[in-house]
């Protein structure tokens, strides 16, 4: 679903070139820990998930219930917790999920 070096591509230059607040609040030699700003691309298949929904007018909140099935069934398949959708609360973030 997923090609795993995407995460091998970030660069502190590529990050000091990037727009991110992240990367321009602090000096060049100090590196932010934030939690919620990621440090390496977007993968394509969420940029296109994103402009479909924005396409199809889907910017509603919503049950989402495939999604909540989905992170159920990783969770038991990698955590080895005994999980069902119903257990899995969506948030909007780390820190409003906190």
């Amino acid at each position: 679903m997923y090609n795993e070096e995407i995460f091998n591509t970030a660069s502190i230059e590529g990050m000091l070139a990037s727009t991110s607040q992240k990367w321009h609040t602090h000096p060049p030699n100090v590196i932010g820990m934030w939690l919620a700003d990621p440090d390496f691309p977007h993968a394509p298949f969420i940029k296109k998930a994103l402009h479909d929904a924005v396409e199809a007018g889907d910017l509603y909140y919503n049950i989402d219930s495939s999604t909540k099935e989905a992170m159920a069934a990783k969770i038991n398949r990698r955590n080895g917790l005994k999980v069902t959708p119903a257990d899995v609360y969506i948030t909007p973030g780390a820190i409003s999920g906190m």
